[in-house]
C-alpha cells in the first residue's frame, strides 16, 4: 500500500506553486537577438517516459519531476518519440548527426562520431550561434564545440572528473569537480550562460549522466520515498503471451539466459543479486529489489528535476526564457520492471519511447500534446530549422517545426519508427533486433547473431496489437486473425529498411541470417528451435558467447597470446626509494570484453594512460573469477604495486579485488585483498618477494576493468 507523509505531500504543494510562478513571471528583458531563438536541449541518460509525472503513467502520483512537468504544460509534450537504437553512444550519435546508426557508424558503445561528422553543432556554429557541449558525452573523440566540459566516458556519479576545454588538450584536460554530478553539471551550463558572448544566441547541449544505473543519489535526497511502496507494472508479475522463442526459447528454455532481470528469473544478471541477496524466493526477490532500485532511481530524476528548476530561473532572470527553444528529453527509454526487465536495448515501448517536450511559447502552444511519431534522427533537423537554418541533405530525420508550430502532422509524415539493435546479447543478454512501429502495431524480427553471424539464439518474430495491447504482452504473430497484419508489417520493415539504406551490406554475415529466417516457414522454425537447445545448452556449460577469443586491432600480441605495453617516452618512476619494473612486462585477460570496450589494451602497463577509456582493459560481464596475469620480463623483488581503478564510473565493480604473486605462474600465493573500493590502491609488501607473476582477480562472478597497474621494486 502507498503510504504518502503530509510534510511530503505539502512540500509538493509548494513546489508546484513556485514552479508555476518561475514560468509564469513576464520576462524582464528582451533577448539580445530576438529573430533568432537561443536553443537549449537537455537530455538525461536513461529518463523514460513513464518516470515523467507529464505522461501520466503509474509513477506520477509520487511526484518525481514536477519542474518537467511544468515545461510540458507550457509546451508540447510527444506521446510517440522514440528511439532509433536504444543505446547511449548510438542514441546520442542519431541526434548529433541526424543519421541513422547504419549511415552515421556509431553501432553500439564503442564506436563514436568524429568532429567533423558532428554535423548540428557545426551548422549551428555556421548560423552565428555560440556552441557548447555540457555533461554526459559518451562519444569518445573531441566535442566539436565553441565550449565543452565533458564526463569521460560513464563519468563518476560524486566528485566527477570533467574533460575541460579551458583546461588544456583534449585527453589531457581533467579536472574534478566537488559534489554530485547533476549538481556540477547544472552548476557548469550556469557558469557558462554568465559568461558567454551576449551578442549571439547560444546553442547549448546540456546532459546528465543520471539516472543511468547504479542510481547514485544526492545525500539530500535519502527520505524522498522512504516511506513509499512504489507502485509495480503488471508484467512484472503477469503476461499472458508475451515474446516468442527468440525471448524465452522453445518451451521457455532459454528464461533464464535473456535479459536481465529484477527477481531471480536470469541466472547471473539481476537485481536481486545486489538489492535482495537475502530473499529466498523470487516473489520476495523481485518485490525487494523493485523497491530498492526504483527508489534509488527515482531519486536521481528528482535531482535533475530540481536543477533544472535552477537552469530556468536563471534564463527567467536574464530575460532570455522566452525566447528559448527548450528541449527535455532523455536519451532512450528504461525498462522499469516491465516483463520483468531492466535497463534499455529492448524495442519493447517502455525502453524504445523517448520523453520528448518542447517549449517556445512564440509558436507553440502551451499544453498542446500529439501522437504524431517522431525519432530522434527528427531532432537536428527540426532544431536547425527552429533556428532558421536550412537542413543539410546529409541528414536523414525529418523536421518537424510545422507539427510544433500547428499541433497537425503534415501529410507526406512517415508515421512509422525504424528500429535496430546490434549489440546482441552484450551486458543484459538482449538479442540482436530490427522492426519497425506505427500507431497501431509493432513487429519485432529478432535474428539472433553477433555482426559476423555468430553466437547465434533463435530467431522469431513478434507482433503487437498496440491499440488493444498497449503494454505488449500478447504476441499475436502466430493469430491466424492477424495474419494479413503480419505481412503487412513485415512489408513495411522491409520497405523502410531499403527507404533509409540499411541493406545489411556493412555486416554480410550478419544479413545472411536476416536473410535465412525472414520467410519463418516450418524449415526456418524447426531450425530455431534447434538453435534454442543449443544456446541452453552453451549457457548451462557456461560458454554462451562462440565469438572466440578477443583480438584488437593493433595491439601486439606474444606468442602465448600475452598483450605487450604501448611504447612510452615516459620516464621511469619511482615510489618510496623503488624503481617501476614493469614498463616491459606482459599481460592476459583471461575473460576477454567485446573488442569496442578494449580498445586501449597496450597501456595498462604503459608510461601512458588508457587514451580513450577509463579503463584499460574491460573483461566479459559477470565472469566466473575473471582475472589478469601480469608476466613480468625476468623475476623481480617485488616491493609496492599501485592499482588505478576505473576512472569513468562501475568503480564498485572491484570490490574484493585481489594480488596474488607467482614464481613460475602456477602456483599463487595472495599478498593482499582490497578492504573497501577505491580510486586507487598502493600495495606494499611487508617484505619484497622475488616473483615474476603478479595477478589481479576477483573472487566469484564479476566484471574486473582497471585503469593503469605499475609494478615497483627491485
Amino acid at each position: 500500500m502507498t503510504r504518502i507523509s503530509t510534510s511530503h505531500l505539502l512540500k509538493s504543494t509548494f513546489i508546484m506553486l513556485s514552479i508555476a510562478v518561475l514560468f509564469s513571471c513576464v520576462t524582464m528583458a528582451s533577448a539580445d537577438t530576438a529573430d533568432q531563438p537561443n536553443v537549449l536541449y537537455i537530455m538525461s541518460d536513461d529518463h523514460c517516459a513513464q518516470a515523467v509525472g507529464a505522461y501520466g503513467g503509474r509513477l506520477a502520483k509520487l511526484n518525481p519531476t514536477p519542474v518537467i512537468d511544468q515545461l510540458a504544460k507550457e509546451g508540447m509534450l510527444f506521446d510517440n518519440c522514440f528511439c532509433t537504437n536504444s543505446i547511449c553512444a548510438p542514441s546520442r550519435a542519431c541526434v548529433l548527426t541526424g543519421q541513422y546508426n547504419h549511415t552515421n557508424g556509431a553501432y553500439d558503445l564503442g564506436d563514436r562520431v568524429e568532429p567533423e561528422n558532428q554535423t548540428l553543432a557545426i551548422k549551428m556554429r555556421e548560423a552565428g550561434y555560440e556552441t557548447a557541449m555540457v555533461g554526459k558525452w559518451h562519444l569518445k573523440v573531441l566535442p566539436n564545440f565553441d565550449y565543452y566540459k565533458v564526463l569521460p566516458g560513464q563519468g563518476n556519479y560524486i566528485d566527477p572528473t570533467f574533460r575541460d576545454i579551458d583546461a588544456g588538450e583534449w585527453g589531457k584536460n581533467s579536472v574534478q569537480m566537488k559534489g554530485h554530478s547533476s549538481d556540477c553539471i547544472t552548476d557548469i551550463s550556469l557558469e557558462w550562460l554568465k559568461k558567454r558572448d551576449k551578442t549571439k544566441p547560444f546553442f547549448l547541449m546540456h546532459h546528465y549522466k543520471a539516472p543511468h544505473d547504479m542510481f547514485t543519489y544526492a545525500p539530500r535526497y535519502e527520505d524522498y520515498l522512504e516511506e513509499i511502496d512504489i507502485p509495480e507494472p503488471k508484467s512484472l508479475w503477469t503476461q499472458p503471451n508475451f515474446g516468442s522463442i527468440a525471448t524465452r526459447g522453445h518451451e521457455d528454455e532459454c528464461w533464464p539466459y535473456i535479459g536481465t532481470s529484477i527477481g531471480l528469473r536470469h541466472y547471473k544478471r539481476n537485481y536481486a543479486r545486489s538489492w535482495a541477496k537475502e530473499a529466498t524466493n523470487d516473489v520476495d526477490a523481485k518485490r525487494i529489489a523493485y523497491n530498492v532500485y526504483m527508489k534509488k532511481y527515482l531519486r536521481c530524476v528528482k535531482g535533475v528535476d530540481d536543477n533544472l528548476g535552477r537552469l530556468f530561473a536563471h534564463l527567467r532572470e536574464t530575460g532570455e526564457l522566452d525566447n528559448t527553444v527548450i528541449i527535455y528529453t532523455g536519451d532512450q527509454g528504461f525498462m522499469l520492471g516491465e516483463h520483468d526487465y531492466m535497463d534499455k536495448r529492448w524495442m519493447y515501448d517502455d525502453s524504445q519511447r523517448m520523453p520528448f517536450i518542447v517549449r517556445y511559447p512564440k509558436s507553440i502552444e502551451a499544453g498542446s500534446r500529439t501522437d504524431a511519431i517522431i525519432e530522434n534522427v527528427d531532432f537536428a533537423p527540426t532544431m536547425l530549422e527552429m533556428a532558421g537554418i536550412e537542413v543539410p541533405e546529409s541528414m536523414q530525420g525529418q523536421s518537424f517545426k510545422s507539427l510544433l508550430e500547428t499541433g497537425v502532422e503534415a501529410d507526406d509524415w512517415k508515421n512509422v519508427a525504424y528500429y535496430r539493435y546490434w549489440m546482441h546479447m552484450a551486458h543484459h543478454w538482449n538479442p540482436g533486433c530490427v522492426g519497425v512501429r506505427t500507431k497501431e502495431y509493432k513487429i519485432i524480427y529478432y535474428y539472433g547473431c553477433s555482426y559476423t553471424g555468430t553466437n547465434q539464439t533463435p530467431p522469431g518474430w513478434e507482433l503487437y496489437d498496440l491499440t488493444k495491447d498497449p503494454t505488449e504482452v500478447n504476441n499475436v504473430y502466430d493469430d491466424p486473425t492477424y495474419a494479413d497484419i503480419a505481412k503487412e508489417m513485415k512489408a513495411l520493415l522491409a520497405k523502410r529498411r531499403a527507404e533509409i539504406g540499411d541493406t545489411g551490406e556493412d555486416y554480410p554475415e550478419c544479413e545472411a541470417i536476416v536473410q535465412e529466417f525472414w520467410d519463418y516457414d516450418e524449415a526456418d522454425r524447426a531450425k530455431a528451435i534447434q538453435i534454442s537447445h543449443e544456446y541452453k545448452e552453451r549457457c548451462e556449460s557456461g560458454s554462451r558467447d562462440t565469438r572466440g577469443p578477443v583480438k584488437v586491432p593493433n595491439v601486439k600480441y606474444t606468442n602465448d597470446g600475452f598483450i605487450e605495453p604501448a611504447d612510452s617516452k615516459a620516464p621511469l618512476r619511482e615510489l618510496d626509494g623503488m624503481k617501476e619494473i614493469s614498463r616491459d612486462a606482459v599481460y592476459k585477460v583471461s575473460h576477454p570484453g567485446q573488442t569496442g570496450f578494449n580498445p586501449d589494451l597496450p597501456y595498462l602497463l604503459s608510461g601512458d594512460g588508457p587514451k580513450i577509456k577509463g579503463q584499460s582493459f574491460h573483461s566479459a560481464i559477470d565472469a566466473q573469477s575473471p582475472n589478469i596475469v601480469i608476466r613480468l620480463a625476468e623475476p623481480r623483488a617485488i616491493g609496492c604495486v599501485q592499482i588505478i581503478n576505473r576512472t569513468t564510473g562501475c568503480q564498485e565493480r572491484a570490490e574484493g579485488l585481489t594480488l596474488s604473486i607467482s614464481s613460475d605462474g602456477k602456483t599463487w600465493q595472495q599478498v593482499w585483498q582490497a578492504e573497501k573500493v577505491e580510486q586507487a590502491w598502493k600495495v606494499t609488501l611487508d617484505e619484497a618477494a622475488k616473483a615474476q607473476y603478479l595477478k589481479l582477480a576477483l573472487p566469484g562472478r564479476g566484471t574486473l576493468h582497471l585503469n593503469k597497474v605499475t609494478v615497483f621494486g627491485e
